[in-house]
């Protein structure tokens, strides 16, 4: 889980999506892990880039009805926003192999 959503789901008291006892969901939920995530991630070279129609797609995701069906509403996306805008600078980038 990225830094941001791993800080928005701390404030909401609530650690895990879902319970890690069952384990016929434990796929799903790194799944939704990862595509959370990953949103987060290209946002923030987005918002690097400064890409303004990005920025909006991605800001209208976040507070859009799949966001919260994958973090169970758990996580605030004003509170991923304002993290993700005050850490712009710290975009991750894909390490692709040389060829």
């Amino acid at each position: 889980m990225s830094r941001g959503l791993y800080q928005a789901a701390r404030q909401s008291h609530s650690m895990n999506y879902y319970d890690d006892t069952d384990t016929d969901y434990t796929p799903w939920i790194y799944l939704a892990n990862a595509i959370c995530a990953e949103a987060e991630r290209d946002y923030r070279y987005a918002l690097k880039l400064n890409a303004k129609g990005d920025i909006r797609a991605k800001e209208k995701w976040f507070r859009g009805t799949w966001f919260q069906f994958l973090t169970l509403g758990r996580v605030d996306p004003e509170y991923v926003i304002e993290t993700c805008r005050k850490n712009k600078k710290r975009v991750f980038t894909k390490r692709y192999p040389k060829e």
